[in-house]
């Protein structure tokens, strides 16, 4: 059975990266794209998720490397619509082991060949706690030190 991608907990997304309100949003997008013009900007599922957790990711880790901050927003926007696109960082190495990651928490597993994850259904563990945890454990990957991160999942392997 193939993997319902939207498993992170939408709520629990909002409230731990601190979204704003829809204006407040456009406003940082404007702020930080002046070539854009108010009425380009559609902010519907994934773009909400995507824009919420690349503001979140530029205002809290400002020098972090652009690339951390583009595949960490694709990774959360992806899981929290099912909807992957985001920033082209699919061949990004923590995006990869991100994947892993995700893949093994819920129980499940993820061939990055064929970019497919597969779980059963009775194992998605779509809760506010697992939905948390795993946020942490990406920000860790991605702002924090990452050889801890690949230490854990080498244990969530064996």
């Amino acid at each position: 059975m193939k993997v319902d991608m939207n498993l992170f907990d939408k709520k629990t997304v909002k409230e731990y990266l601190q979204a704003p309100g829809e204006e407040e949003l456009i406003s940082w997008v404007l702020e930080h794209n002046q070539h854009l013009k108010r009425e380009e900007i559609k902010i519907e599922n994934e773009g909400y998720f995507l824009i919420v957790a690349l503001r979140y990711a530029k205002e809290k880790y400002p020098e972090a490397q652009e690339l951390d901050r583009a595949s960490f927003a694709t990774v959360v926007a992806g899981y929290t619509t099912g909807l992957f696109g985001g920033f082209g960082t699919d061949w990004y190495w923590k995006e990869k082991l991100a994947h892993e990651l995700i893949a093994l928490k819920f129980g499940g597993w993820y061939n990055d060949a064929l970019g497919l994850g597969f779980l059963p259904p009775e194992t998605q563990k779509i809760t506010p706690d697992a939905t948390k945890e795993i946020l942490i454990i990406l920000e860790e990957l991605y702002f924090g030190d990452a050889q801890s991160v690949m230490f854990t999942y080498q244990l969530l392997k064996e």
